[in-house]
């Protein structure tokens, strides 16, 4: 039989073989035998040894050296050999020759035995490489033996056997020898010689040997073994190691070979084997063990296998093979068929994923004219053909059938499996796979439409929470490479859209239905992008929008919904039921930012973390465990910013939270419990109309409960504040406190600001609506350091918003009296009765008090007024009281205070040796508007002290005893100067006093110390300040512009009047004062030796002007002399301006020259 000429490649060439050549090598060691005188020297020969192999063999040859050994017995050994180089080589350690010594007297060398140890050879992988490699050799042999230059010594050369034990032969790039064990060689120089090989072959498996005789004869002279027949049988052949492909089902196989040549460069060789696959558990693989028979030809390096023939119970199919000189094969499936044991044999090897492949009872599949192969570098290609299968079902892992009677026609064509159709029920795809079997993959596209059923959507996700699933989805195109382990591919790419969609979700931790779904998909390599509406039960109109990003098995993306109706299955306690829906409807329309990761090998749990956009805050993370009941809610954790109103159910009737309030909720599926923090620490939670916890202030609510699965209740509630805590129990319809014991530093909490307080508070409280009955014993707190309340004594009653208290006893805030008061609907009414009262104290604990009613308005109605503060009456009647820097005495006077305002009206005292009636009134600042005390007092007697103490800021030690009125609007403020803005006018006769360092009246001083005639006749300028023994004044204020109409001031020396204009709002004035200087002054001043021409300027001008302009505090001082005049004209102003530094300097100049006289004249 010849070998098919389609699968037939001829390549022109002369068959040879290399044993000769091993032979001549042989000859040539032995040819120095025939000289007696190098048998002792044979090293001698190498050189020439190793150059009659290069010639020969046309590669490079090393020997390392040579010996003749006598003793034992005779032998030539030759150490170390190499002929050949890269992956075609070969090496031995050692060569040994045995001759028999007798054929020599004969004129024959006969080699008994020829051994060679250790002998590893390195073959090219591919047969066509082989073929080269010898093919050159054997060139080189011929052109050797042509060139003429072949010695004939005339000595016939025979050797009986080689013997090459342990031999090896790797081919190049492989670890493992495809042969490793004896070889041997008889007749080697004979026209007929045997090749003897068994050995084992690890690079066909762990068991596999090759066992046989194959030889060789020469049919002429000139040819060397051309002639081929022989046996070999292959046993334990693992079919994994010729080729790479998890998806065929492993076999451990055996062949025997029958060699015969039947031309000069032909080969055939009649196969026949079986195999056996390698069992799976769990399958019947006995379906495709079968034996098989053809004919391989070897025709210069190419092989051809003709009409392969596999036979098996399950399989059976008729094909031709080619293997081409480098390594690639060529395969030609003429028929093939499988029926339903053989498809499931085959589906053994299958990786297991999502689903399961189950051949039916008719399934069955075929082939035709399959043309496949794999190249040289072992890639599988798929050429021509065609394919059909049905009757296959695909399952769930635990049986459920997702797609029944499968069925489809394939073409194959190009390296891709065409898909003509694949059909089920509902179900119709077409489209290309591009198939990988090394690797497990294949690349699809592929067009169609699926009815969508729960069974198929498990194919993709874990279905334990899916109670139902229905919709129909088409598909314009899916792309994408599919790998054997299931799962989304990196390089998904879909376009197709979901219509009629639902899907019911039933957990113990949540239950809903989906129902109207539509959904438009897509996606680029390695994500999908996903839209989609539907109606839910729980959650109205909800949409979804984001990315699946395949290699990390996560979603990202947006998520809308109406959480108004959402509810909690999982509480079971009536009050949280009552709690949590407003809670969760707070939220009301939402949008959440999402990202979700779905189960991997390393942590089977499903994650969800979500944040609300916008306020109020609402972000969280949930996993979703497997359990036997299905998926069902896992850990929690919840960060929330909860609407204060949505809290009102659980909190106290009449307490309110300003805004927003933080919530960490967090449970511990594995223990069955959670903990819930209320955190107010920033936020203002008006208790009442006054007691306010404000923002800043540490406070929170723990609640613990159980959290089982179906089942979560709050069990405990504890309030934490500052140091504070009250343990309470959370009952069906309110919060109730049996009984407490506190520090009073948990109502400083819930006073103005920087409130320090002690001792104890003991009552019990109750909500819905607040009740409280409280006791204080010896209660203090401080409102600041020097402000506060050292004792308080008695009972407090609260009820509902009213605050009540007879007969309290109150001393501190330099205080000591009784409290008795009311207070209702934030207004105040009560009476002070006592010995002591600080006003100031008063005015600042009022100031805190506003403070604090500015927080709690806003946290109860949210619309605070920047004019809210304390508002109240309170009658006075007490012994002493501190205003200011004023102590008064003997007070009596109606105090009203309305939004932080205050009054003391009625007001009689008495003060500073005198006695002042009237009223003050102190108005906080109002916007732009600053802050200010507004008087109108009678003074009799009153020491000029009193208005140094109440109306200035700083000491100017003005004294005297004053009669008068003074009706005044003051400003304050710290960068307003003093009077500035002032209205109103003053009336003042004072007698025996000073104007201290008011600053006009120190410019005069000074002045005035600077005239001789003055400083050393007036005894009044030696007192501090300027002063008098009788002072009338009466001035205006004008928006902070003063007139002063008139001052008159007398002394026993001189007589000052003054009148000018003052501007505190700018800081200007311009102030005449006329000084006149008595004759009491001016006679004495005769005396003094040089005065007399000074005393006489001044009688004669009527003495003198000094003119004030500029800062009232500071101003500019001009002086000079004239009479007496009621206007601050321009002449006058220019008169004391000019003659200010004459009369100065003859002032000097007279001074010392009375000073020298007095020197030179005892």
């Amino acid at each position: 039989m010849s070998p098919s000429p389609t699968l037939r490649l001829r390549i022109p060439g002369k068959r040879q073989r290399w044993p000769f050549v091993l032979a001549a090598l042989v000859v040539v060691l032995v040819a120095g035998l025939q000289a007696a005188k190098y048998l002792i020297d044979a090293d001698k020969y190498r050189p020439f040894l190793i150059e009659r192999i290069t010639k020969n063999t046309g590669l490079p040859a090393t020997v390392e050296r040579m010996d003749f050994a006598v003793f034992p017995v005779p032998a030539l050994q030759a150490r170390n050999i190499t002929v050949g180089e890269g992956d075609f080589r070969a090496t031995c350690s050692e060569l040994n020759a045995y001759p028999n010594l007798a054929s020599l007297l004969r004129g024959v060398i006969d080699i008994n035995r020829l051994d060679i140890e250790s002998l590893a050879a390195t073959l090219p992988a591919k047969p066509g490489d082989l073929k080269a490699r010898i093919d050159a050799m054997l060139q080189a042999h011929s052109e050797h033996v042509t060139s003429g230059t072949k010695v004939d010594s005339g000595v016939k050369l025979a050797i009986g056997r080689i013997e090459a034990p342990g031999a090896a032969i790797t081919m190049h790039g492989s670890e493992l020898p495809v042969f490793s064990g004896n070889l041997a060689a008889t007749n080697v120089l004979s026209d007929t010689i045997d090749i003897i090989a068994d050995a084992k072959s690890p690079a066909y498996g762990e068991d596999s040997r090759v066992a046989g005789t194959i030889t060789l004869k020469r049919n002429a002279p000139a040819e060397i073994g051309l002639g081929v027949h022989g046996e070999l049988d292959l046993t334990n052949v693992d079919t994994a190691t010729l080729f790479k492909a998890s998806r065929v089902p492993r076999a451990i196989a055996t062949v025997h070979a029958v060699i015969e040549r039947t031309a000069a460069s032909q080969v055939k060789i009649a196969l026949d084997g079986a195999a056996n696959p390698v069992p799976v558990e769990g399958f019947d693989l006995s379906a495709i063990a079968g034996a098989f028979t053809g004919v391989a030809w070897w025709d210069t390096g190419q092989i051809t296998i003709n009409e392969l023939n596999w036979k098996a119970p399950g399989l059976q199919f008729v094909s031709d093979i080619t293997i081409e000189p480098d390594g690639a094969i060529a395969t030609r499936v003429k028929e093939a068929t499988a029926n339903r044991d053989g498809v499931q044999a085959f589906l053994a090897a299958q990786p297991s994923a999502n689903y399961r492949i189950s051949p039916a009872e008719s399934a069955q599949a075929s082939a035709k004219d399959l043309l496949i192969g794999m190249t040289a570098d072992k890639k599988l290609r798929l050429a021509a053909g065609t394919g059909s299968f049905s009757g296959v079902d695909l399952t769930l892992p635990k049986g459920q059938r997702a797609i029944a009677g499968f069925a489809g026609e394939v073409a194959f064509e190009n390296d891709a499996v065409k898909i003509v159709a694949l059909k089920a029920e509902d179900l119709s795809i077409t489209g290309t796979v591009k198939p990988n079997f090394g690797e497990g993959t294949a690349a699809v596209e592929l067009q169609g439409a699926v009815k969508l059923t729960r069974e198929r959507l498990g194919m993709v996700m874990p279905l334990d929470a899916i109670k139902d699933a229905k919709g129909s989805i088409a598909l314009d195109r899916v792309t994408g490479t599919f790998s054997s382990g299931g799962g989304v591919p990196e390089d998904l790419s879909i376009a197709g859209k979901l219509s009629g969609g639902s899907l019911a979700i039933d957990t113990p931790s949540w239950t809903d239905q989906f129902a109207d779904a539509h959904a438009e998909f897509k996606a680029t390599p390695g994500k999908i992008d996903t839209t989609a509406t539907a109606t839910s039960r729980k959650l109205g109109s909800v949409s979804v929008s984001g990315v699946y990003t395949i290699a990390k098995r996560t979603w990202s993306g947006s998520a809308r919904g109406n959480l108004a109706n959402m509810d909690l299955p999982f509480l079971k306690q009536e009050a949280a039921k009552k709690v949590a829906p407003g809670i969760v409807a707070a939220y009301g329309e939402s949008k959440f930012g999402v990202d979700l990761s779905l189960p991997t090998e390393k942590d089977p749990l499903i994650h969800v973390n979500f944040e609300r956009s916008g306020d109020p805050r609402l972000a969280g993370a949930v996993a979703m465990r497997n359990a036997k009941s299905g998926w069902e809610l896992g850990d929690v954790s919840i960060d929330a910013s909860i609407p204060g109103d949505a809290l009102q159910p659980m909190m106290p009737e009449g307490v309110r939270a300003d805004g927003n309030v933080p919530v960490i909720f967090k449970r511990d599926a594995a223990k069955g419990v959670f903990d819930a923090t209320v955190n107010v620490d920033d936020a203002n939670v008006a208790l009442s109309d006054y007691l306010t916890k404000r923002a800043g202030t540490s406070a929170s609510i723990e609640i613990h409960g159980v959290a089982t699965t179906g089942n979560w209740a709050a069990k405990q509630i504890q309030i934490v504040c500052l140091d504070q805590t009250i343990d309470g129990r959370f009952t069906e319809s309110r919060f109730e406190i049996p009984q407490f014991d506190v520090s009073a530093g948990a109502l400083a909490a819930l006073m103005p600001e920087g409130t320090k307080a002690g001792g104890r508070i003991r009552g019990k409280a109750a909500t819905q609506p607040l009740e409280a009955n409280i006791m204080l014993d010896n209660v203090n707190f401080a409102l600041s350091d020097a402000l506060g309340m050292d004792n308080l004594n008695g009972a407090v009653a609260y009820n509902d918003g009213g605050i009540s208290c007879n007969d309290l006893s109150v001393r501190g805030a330099d205080s000591d009296f009784t409290l008795d008061m009311v207070s209702r609907d934030g207004k105040w009414s009560g009476a002070l009765t006592g010995k002591r009262l600080n006003v100031n104290e008063l005015l600042e604990m009022k100031a805190k008090f506003q403070e604090s009613s500015l927080v709690s308005n806003t946290a109860a109605t949210g619309s605070a007024s920047p004019n809210s503060g304390f508002t109240g009456k309170f009658d006075v009647n007490m012994a002493n009281v501190v205003y200011r820097k004023a102590q008064l005495s003997n007070m009596f006077t109606n105090v009203t205070a309305l939004n932080g305002d205050i009054e003391l009206g009625n007001l009689t005292l008495a003060s500073h040796g005198g006695a002042t009636s009237g009223w003050i009134r102190v108005m906080q600042p109002r916007g732009e508007r600053p802050a200010s005390t507004t008087m109108s007092l009678k003074l009799d007697g009153v020491d000029l002290a009193i208005i140094d103490d109440i109306a200035l800021e700083e000491s100017r030690g003005v004294k005297g005893a004053t009669s008068g009125q003074v009706d005044l609007e003051l400003f304050t403020g710290e960068t307003i100067p003093p009077f500035s803005g002032a209205n109103g006018a003053v009336r003042l006769r004072s007698t025996d006093g000073t104007f201290g360092k008011v600053g006009m009246a120190t410019k005069v001083l000074s002045v005035l110390r600077t005239l001789e005639i003055t400083r050393l006749r007036a005894p009044k300028l030696k007192d501090q300040g300027l002063s008098f023994d009788t002072c009338e004044s009466q001035a205006t204020f004008t928006n902070g512009v003063m007139q002063l109409q008139s001052l008159a001031m007398t002394t026993p020396s001189y007589n000052i009047t003054a009148f000018g204009m003052i501007d505190f709002n700018n800081q200007n004035s311009e102030v005449l004062v006329h000084v006149d200087i008595l004759e009491t002054v001016l006679g004495a001043a005769d005396l003094v030796p040089g005065l007399d021409a000074l005393v006489g300027q001044v009688r004669s001008a009527g003495g003198v002007r000094i003119l004030l302009t500029g800062p009232p505090t500071d101003p500019n001082v001009s002086y000079g002399f004239g009479s007496k005049t009621n206007a601050i004209t321009g002449e006058v102003r220019d008169t004391v301006k000019s003659t200010g530094n004459i009369v100065r300097d003859e002032i000097i100049n007279r001074a010392a020259d009375a000073l020298r006289g007095i020197l030179t004249n005892p």
